[in-house]
Order: structure tokens, then sequence, then C-alpha cells
């Protein structure tokens, strides 16, 4: 029950963060460079925490945090803070970008793991794909 609350107030947080990006900047969908600006180079960055893009295409964006606002809790209770409060925030972040952006953590620092990796990836359409 604890781990579900987490995850679904990890959630909330990332879809209110990806809405008022959309409204500062007045967006109206998603794509790997506009998410580089606005959520990594932007939110991310005024927060104080360091994130760097590992590697980046046409439909996908993987990226690194190399700091973490939670890290000493994370390193003490991994499942609650990195599998549930964190997956939910970025699964969040996710969601609110449209249903067609897939999340999915590569590496943890609450696991051991030098820094904290993530990818999106975006469906393609018909078109793209041929």
């Amino acid at each position: 029950m604890q781990e579900r609350a987490l995850r679904e107030a990890g959630k909330a947080v990332g879809r209110q963060l990806v809405e008022t990006l959309e409204k500062e900047a007045g967006l109206s969908a998603w794509n790997p460079r506009g998410f580089v600006r606005h959520y990594l180079e932007g939110a991310i960055a005024r927060m104080g925490l360091l994130a760097v893009v590992a590697d980046m295409g046409e439909d996908f964006v993987q990226y690194r945090f190399l700091s973490c606002p939670f890290l000493e809790l994370a390193m003490s209770y991994p499942e609650m803070i990195c599998d549930h409060l964190d997956a939910g925030f970025h699964e969040g972040v996710a969601a609110r970008m449209k249903s067609d952006v897939i999340h999915e953590r590569l590496a943890c620092m609450g696991q051991g793991d030098a820094f904290c990796e993530q990818r999106l990836k975006w469906a393609r359409t018909g078109k793209e794909k041929e």
C-alpha cells in the first residue's frame, strides 16, 4: 500500500512538471530535442540537478542524472525511493508527454550504479517506419 502511494505521488509530480513546462514554453507536442531543451536543460537544471545526454536520436533520448536529491535516502531505501517514488515520477513525465512515449530506467545510483540513467522512446508513426 505504501509503495502504491509513493508511485502515485511520483506520477503526479512528474505529470505536473511537464504540464508546467508545456504552459511556460507553449508546447503542444514533445520530441527528444524539446525534451532536452525544456526538461533537462531547463527544469532539471533549475532544480540544481546535473543531467547529461548520453545518446539521442529522432525518436529517443537517453540521459543520465549525475546527482540525486534523494541519494542518502535512496542508498538506505532503494526500493521505496527508486523503485516506487522515482519510477513513478518518470512514468508521470512520460505519460504527460502522451501515450506513445515509453520510459525505461537503465541504471540507478540507489541500486549501486555510478549514475541514474533513463531512456525515453517515442513511438514512430507509419510514415516514419518506412
